[in-house]
């Protein structure tokens, strides 16, 4: 299942963002919640929610997937100790992903347990301007709405992080 779609965070990662396809055709929203809470859904057209994703506790660097009967469908959690920038995702069932971008890269690949490319995402945007993403997925195994989140987590952990190194 091929599917290429772009979305984006906020000025102060709050409010709705629209979520489209490479035909510029929407195909959700992403509610940003408020910036204090580091949240986030990902609505249907009709604004039901889909999935979320949130930080495991308030000084949590693990981002917990949920879809929208409550059941979580994974952890995404920073790899330290590494020259380049690298995730993983761990799923309840044991599957586990691994997230790696080069250190000054904005290009991201996701494999699998068995080092095939499931999926790639990039940050299309600008340096002042809001993180803007295109995501391609070429995985059965994930959801394009799953990754969605899983890629916003990665993106609030790497804001956590450059909070910590500004303060």
């Amino acid at each position: 299942m091929d599917q290429t779609i772009y979305f984006q965070d906020n000025f102060f990662s709050s409010g709705l963002t629209e979520i489209r396809n490479q035909d510029f055709i929407k195909l959700g929203l992403l509610d940003l919640k408020t910036a204090f809470s580091r949240k986030v859904s990902l609505l249907d057209l009709d604004r039901q929610e889909v999935m979320r994703g949130m930080f495991v506790h308030f000084f949590s660097r693990k981002w917990k997937v949920i879809d929208a009967a409550g059941i979580e469908q994974g952890i995404v959690q920073q790899k330290l100790f590494s020259f380049t920038k690298t995730f993983a995702y761990y799923k309840p069932n044991g599957a586990h992903f691994r997230i790696e971008s080069p250190i000054f890269s904005r290009e991201y690949n996701i494999y699998d347990h068995n080092e095939e490319l499931v999926a790639q995402f990039n940050r299309v945007s600008s340096f002042f301007s809001v993180p803007a993403f295109k995501l391609d997925n070429h995985s059965n195994e994930l959801s394009t709405e799953e990754l969605i989140i899983v890629i916003m987590g990665v993106n609030a952990i790497q804001k956590n992080n450059n909070a910590a190194a500004s303060s």
